[in-house]
């Protein structure tokens, strides 16, 4: 073969794994991309139900582990449906995604932030005591309080806490954390409430 043939080949070669390696690397933003699409709620950007539950589980086992503890917190937007009645479907989303960003401003990196449904947040605190998740979520409370959101002006919400036991699903936490907010809303709204469970085994 002449040197000349061989460069040839060569230069083909090198400008084929060229190709390949950007057909990979686009590959790979591609499934980055379909990954955060399938894990994230559209309209927030938090965590969906089904990234949320599926952190649940590894916190979970991790707080088991090391025996370190755990708490979720359940939040719902007073009186949600009169934006959406007074102000529309439109500016009820725009509300929505002021409220995530809120949420993120306070809460920390290491805690789990996910939209449920509709008006409704999840939040999981890792290594987090009842008093501490406690304490964060009236910093949270009093922050959407005292805001005045553009068009909709002042709005509140109310807190559903729990202590996650060792033996907890997920399913079982949100029951006790969804009773506590349920109190909450039949007693006036905007407050933070721990679940009476972990109240009596304080």
């Amino acid at each position: 073969m002449s040197r000349f043939s061989f460069l040839k080949k060569s230069n083909k070669l090198r400008f084929r794994i060229k190709a390949l390696e950007s057909t990979n690397a686009r590959l790979i933003e591609e499934k980055k991309a379909l990954e955060i699409l399938s894990s994230t709620d559209k309209l927030t950007g938090l965590y969906n139900r089904y990234k949320f539950e599926e952190t649940f589980v590894y916190e979970k086992r991790q707080s088991n582990r090391y025996k370190t503890e755990l708490c979720i917190v359940m939040m719902d937007i007073d009186n949600f449906k009169l934006v959406n009645d007074v102000y529309g479907h439109n500016e009820g989303d725009i509300f929505l995604q002021t409220i995530s960003l809120e949420l993120k401003k306070v809460f920390r990196d290491t805690d789990v932030i996910g939209r449920w449904g509709g008006e409704e947040f999840l939040i999981l605190l890792p290594k987090t005591s009842i008093e501490d998740a406690y304490e964060i979520t009236q910093r949270v409370r009093k922050q959407i309080e005292e805001k005045i959101f553009e068009h909709v002006g002042s709005k509140t919400a109310s807190f559903g806490i729990t202590k996650i036991h060792e033996n907890d699903t997920l399913d079982i936490a949100i029951g006790r954390a969804d009773k506590a907010l349920y109190d909450v809303k039949e007693h006036g709204r905007n407050q933070v409430k721990i679940a009476m469970d972990d109240l009596q085994k304080k």
